[in-house]
């Protein structure tokens, strides 16, 4: 509340705002005795001559509240901040008995001043519409708004058009204001004929869409708000056949180039046919296909989207043979285990839980299935890591994916870790001779102590070279080690979702949304 406001709380605890409150009626006689229809005559703005008491004579009284009618009576009271008279509301009683109830209750409106236009229709309501003048004919108004340029347009211009001076013909008349100086713009579209539909429901049709586009096209300073169809000979206005043009006076977009950028517009009408393509930043629609594991933009400059832009979680459009969303109410026939012991697999609403009992000794149990010839990438949304793990016990752990040449035994690891011994999550790059034999490691890394709602694991096997990779988004990636592919596993040719324990004496859990390969 403002200084202001307080001081007047305080004072009008103090001293009523209104008072002397009494009837009068408004209007005043003319010297000779006759009436003065208006009451507000030979008077300034928001005043009205007011008699009371029956008395001939009239007090010329604020009014701020009721509509000027010649003998309304009204309540007046004195406004002891403003020190003068106030008509503060019609008589509930005895302007009933005058006027009648329907009347009576429109006269405690106040009368709008001439600047102000009337709306007909709801659509009048809006800022910057156009609508036909209350005094009819072919005269319009612009309701007040802020134009484009910064300047005010205060919607007391009174706009007259003129129709088509063709016979048996009709046009649309463009009212358009300049954004600057304000001066307004009328001009008519090509003449059509009569039969010829230019509005439907509020809305140009193709034919008027395209005569609009030629007038505003042909001024482009102008700010174009609306358009009025008119055939010849006409001499009044239908609201109906009133349509808002503001957004025409937006330009289209302009598309960037390699050296120059863009700018800001409406978006290009796609043409029939574009429902399927995408927008571009060079302001053209380009058709998009399919092609693999990835989305394929095609035309000038084409580019590939990896087929995970919008979220990595979400199932792809074009999958690979290979993947699993594990999406059943079990592994598929694809999956054998290795190494199971007591561990068990349960598939339930889109994922995959291991569960493996920790034993004594070091072990590595998992799932595993077909790993085809390089080149191919696989990756794998591995869920449930927490800084409170999820599994039990307090010794090493890890969970990941894992490569398995099924001729020797041998299998490398690439999984997250808990490390009892350094209190650390780790990365990990782990080889093992066999299933409960360990044999080296490869490259670690800490991560840090911190809760992922999801961690991705990439493998990427380019045919010479093998990369291990990881993400917290399943976007970016950073690479943990890369190595000669046969340097351990001569023959890869199963990978799977695998679990490593040691004298845990817990049980450990590993959970997977999908396995993919995405190349």
């Amino acid at each position: 509340m403002s200084l202001f406001d307080r001081n007047l709380s305080i004072f009008k605890t103090l001293k009523p705002t209104y008072t002397r409150k009494r009837i009068g009626y408004l209007g005043r006689y003319n010297t000779d005795g006759s009436i003065d229809p208006d009451p507000r005559a030979d008077l300034p703005a928001d005043t009205v001559w007011v008699r009371f008491d029956g008395e001939r004579g009239a007090t010329r009284v604020k009014n701020l509240r009721v509509r000027a009618e010649w003998g309304t009576p009204v309540w007046v009271e004195f406004n002891e901040l403003t020190r003068e008279d106030e008509v503060r509301e019609v008589h509930s009683l005895l302007a009933p008995q005058t006027f009648g109830g329907a009347v009576a209750a429109a006269l405690n409106t106040p009368a709008l001043p001439a600047s102000v236009p009337t709306p007909t229709t709801a659509r009048d309501l809006l800022p910057g519409g156009v609508f036909a003048d209350a005094g009819g004919g072919l005269t319009v108004r612009v309701l007040p708004m802020w134009l484009p340029g910064g300047g005010w347009w205060d919607g007391s211009t009174l706009i007259t058009l003129t129709p088509t001076s063709t016979a048996n013909r009709k046009a649309l008349a463009v009212i358009g204001i300049h954004p600057l100086t304000r001066a307004v713009t009328t001009a008519l579209t090509t003449d059509r004929g009569l039969a010829v539909a230019l509005i439907s429901d509020g809305l140009p049709t193709a034919a008027g869409a395209a005569d609009l586009h030629a007038v505003t096209a042909a001024h482009p300073a102008v700010y174009w708000v609306g358009a009025v169809e008119l055939a010849h000979g006409a001499t009044s206005i239908d609201p109906a056949r009133i349509i808002d043009l503001r957004l025409w006076s937006i330009s289209t977009m302009t598309g960037a180039t390699a050296s120059a950028a863009g700018q800001a517009g409406l978006v290009p009408a796609p043409d029939a046919g574009d429902e399927t393509r995408f927008l571009r930043g060079d302001a053209t629609w380009q058709p998009v296909s399919a092609s693999g594991a990835d989305a394929v933009l095609t035309g000038a400059g084409a580019v590939t989207i990896p087929r995970y832009a919008t979220h990595p979680d979400a199932v792809p459009v074009a999958p690979n043979a290979a993947d699993d969303e594990f999406a059943g109410s079990t592994l598929d026939g694809a999956w054998a285990w290795v190494n199971q012991g007591s561990a068990a697999a349960t598939v339930s609403k889109s994922r995959l839980l291991l569960n493996v009992p920790s034993t004594s000794s070091s072990n590595v149990r998992g799932v595993f299935r077909t790993y085809p010839g390089a080149p191919c990438t696989w990756e794998a949304a591995i869920r449930g890591w927490s800084s409170l793990p999820l599994w039990s016990g307090a010794n090493n752990y890890s969970v990941g994916l894992a490569r398995r040449d099924s001729a020797t035994g041998r299998i490398e690891m690439y999984s997250i870790a808990w490390q009892s011994a350094s209190n650390a999550l780790l990365l990990l790059c782990d080889r093992w001779t066999s299933a409960t034999v360990f044999s080296a490691t490869v490259a670690s890394a800490q991560i840090g102590r911190v809760t992922f709602a999801s961690l991705y694991l990439q493998l990427v096997d380019d045919g010479t070279n093998f990369t291990y990779k990881w993400s917290l988004d399943g976007v970016y990636w950073t690479p943990l080690t890369s190595f000669a592919r046969a340097a351990f596993l001569a023959n890869a040719n199963q990978i799977g979702l695998a679990v490593f324990t040691q004298q845990n004496g817990g049980t450990i859990y590993l959970q997977s949304d999908w396995l993919r390969r995405t190349a």
